[in-house]
Order: C-alpha cells, then sequence, then structure tokens
C-alpha cells in the first residue's frame, strides 16, 4: 500500500523506521510545508515524491493512505479532505481537539469506504496484549492505577518565559493531550467507558494544564490516572485485584509485565526490551485497510477517550478554539 506522510518530525521518522519492517507499506510521498523541508526529508527517507500543498496529496491517485504526524488542530482539516479524496487515514494521538471534532472525521470515513484509525501504539504492543490476557487472573478487580509522568524537554524554557507548542492552549498543548491521553485511551480500552470521572488539574499561565490526576468510577472498582509534563515518575502501572496485582512498568514500550499473588508467588506475563510499538499499529492499520473493515471497536475507544478528556477539561476550565 502506497502512504503519504505528513510531517517530518522525530514522531514520523519512527513511523518510518516501523513501515521497514512491515509487509505491504511502500512509502510514496512526503508532506511538508516548505519545499526545501519536503525535498531534504523525502530524499533521507527515499520517498519518491514530496509534496507542499495538500491538494497535491488530494489528487494524487497513486496515494492509498496518508499517516498524520502534523499537529493535533491540522488533523480534522486534514483527514477530512484526504478521506474525501479516497485515502485512508492512520492519524498520530490525539485524533481530534474533541469528540465533535472526531465525529465528523469518523462521518467522513464512512461516507468515502475508507479507514480512520488513531495511531495509539500502546494498544496494539504484544507487551499490552499480556496485560489485556492477564487480567482474568486476578479474580474480582479493585483499582487500576496507570501513569505516565514525563518532565518535558521544553518546561525549562516554559520556566523562562519561552512558550514552545507544548504549552499552547491554541493548537491543543499541555499535558493531557500529550501524555494524559495514552493512560486515559488504556484505562478506557481495558475497562471501557466509567459511570463517572472526577479530576484535578494543575494549570499553567498559559491556560493550559501541567499535569493532572482523574478518578474513574467503575461501580466495583477505582480507575486513577495520573499523568505529568512537569515532573517524572519511577513508579510502575498497577492493577489490583483480589487474587494478586498485575504490574507493568510503563503506558509505552513496556518492558515487562508481571502477576504478584496474594500467596506470594510472581508470574512474569512478558519481559523483553522493548521493540518499535509503532510497528504494531500500522500492521493493525494495514490488516484493516487492505481488508476493507472499519475499525468500529477502535474507534470507539477513541471516541470514549476524547468524552473523558471534554470532560476533565470542562471541569478545569481548559478552552481549545475548536470547543467553540
Amino acid at each position: 500500500m502506497k502512504f503519504a506522510v505528513i510531517g517530518s518530525n522525530f514522531v514520523a521518522d519512527w513511523f518510518l523506521n516501523a513501515g521497514k519492517r512491515c509487509e505491504n507499506f511502500e512509502l510514496y510521498a512526503i508532506f511538508s510545508r516548505t519545499e526545501k523541508r519536503a525535498r531534504e526529508y523525502a530524499s533521507i527517507h527515499g520517498a519518491p515524491v514530496y509534496y507542499t500543498k495538500l491538494e497535491q496529496l488530494e489528487q494524487d491517485p497513486a496515494i492509498e493512505a496518508v499517516y498524520l504526524a502534523s499537529p493535533t488542530y491540522c488533523h480534522a482539516n486534514q483527514a477530512i479532505r484526504l478521506m474525501n479524496a479516497g485515502k485512508h487515514i492512520l492519524c498520530e494521538k490525539p485524533i481530534a481537539f474533541n469528540e465533535g471534532e472526531f465525529s465528523k472525521m469518523i462521518n467522513a470515513a464512512r461516507a468515502n469506504h475508507v479507514v480512520l484509525l488513531e495511531a495509539m501504539r500502546s494498544d496494539y504492543s504484544p507487551a499490552f496484549q499480556s496485560v489485556r490476557k492477564g487480567l482474568s487472573k486476578l479474580g474480582t478487580l479493585r483499582r487500576a492505577s496507570l501513569r505516565f509522568c514525563q518532565y518535558s524537554s521544553r518546561y525549562d524554557n516554559f520556566k523562562c518565559g519561552i512558550v514552545e507548542n507544548a504549552f499552547r492552549p491554541d493548537i491543543a498543548g499541555g499535558a493531557i493531550m500529550d501524555i494524559g491521553v495514552y493512560p486515559i485511551h488504556t484505562m478506557i480500552s481495558l475497562f471501557g467507558a466509567p459511570r463517572s470521572v472526577n479530576s484535578l488539574l494543575v494549570p499553567l499561565h498559559t491556560g493550559v494544564d501541567g499535569e493532572g490526576s482523574i478518578l474513574f468510577d467503575y461501580g466495583e472498582m477505582i480507575g486513577e490516572v495520573t499523568y505529568s509534563k512537569i515532573t517524572n515518575s519511577s513508579l510502575p502501572c498497577e492493577i489490583q485485584g483480589e487474587n494478586g496485582n498485575l504490574l507493568f512498568d510503563r503506558i509505552t514500550n513496556m518492558s515487562k509485565v508481571e502477576i504478584q499473588y496474594r500467596d506470594g508467588s510472581n508470574e512474569i506475563l512478558y519481559h523483553q526490551t522493548p521493540d518499535e510499538e509503532m510497528r504494531y499499529e500500522l500492521e493493525a492499520f494495514l490488516r484493516y485497510a487492505c481488508a476493507g473493515i472499519f475499525p468500529e471497536q477502535e474507534l470507539e475507544i477513541t471516541r470514549m477517550t476524547l468524552a473523558c478528556m471534554d470532560e476533565v477539561r470542562k471541569t478545569a476550565g481548559i478552552v481549545f478554539p475548536a470547543d467553540n
């Protein structure tokens, strides 16, 4: 399948490296805003074609699928236009500003009979599948504590008065959109939509959040999500059941998954050096696109995740342009 890639950042680098390991993947075109950057990036990765205008991608019949590694505020417009041109779309997280914008993207995908999928790499890795399978060994589940806290490389500049994209509300910056989306998505992927959520966020002066904590009400189980772009954490994620606890070292790039049973015994479910997680999301996307299968379940998880994030932002008074 011939791909175009929108974006020329480190995330696009990861994706293209993953593509080299996937059957049915062929890099065909690079899109960037300037001709110099588009030409350079195409040369680096061996793409035969480069473009600087979106209509060029729309009008090229050779392009079958497009990977969007552009900023979040570009996603909906780019995806809808390209789906209207008959292209399948694999879009970086978060796929949209909010649930309403995402609904428009889904409608375009259905109307044009193309595949739309959010590139949530943690969902498709073998390590995460071992987490999912291990839940049945824990007995009645009582608590899930998921965290992703990573001190931003741009936060020191922020403290000096230099506001980069990561902390700008006009382009959907902040911790919940960049970091929090991972554990929120994982919580909902594993346990579904909660009855309700309660949250507490730490605001920054630009109008975005620096970190936050969210409680998920699942009736007989409590979910906890902790995320941050202004601190680090060395604590693992943990799911507690009446028979034992399942622990994994991190949300993305998991290397170890184990169960500590109540009787004192341990079981290692997964223990490997982290692989290229993006390879697995790309393989899933290719399966859907090549077979013409619409990923209903995955898109519903994405919708529920965005709905949860919308509610948390609304409670905290965090507003993005697309919200209005």
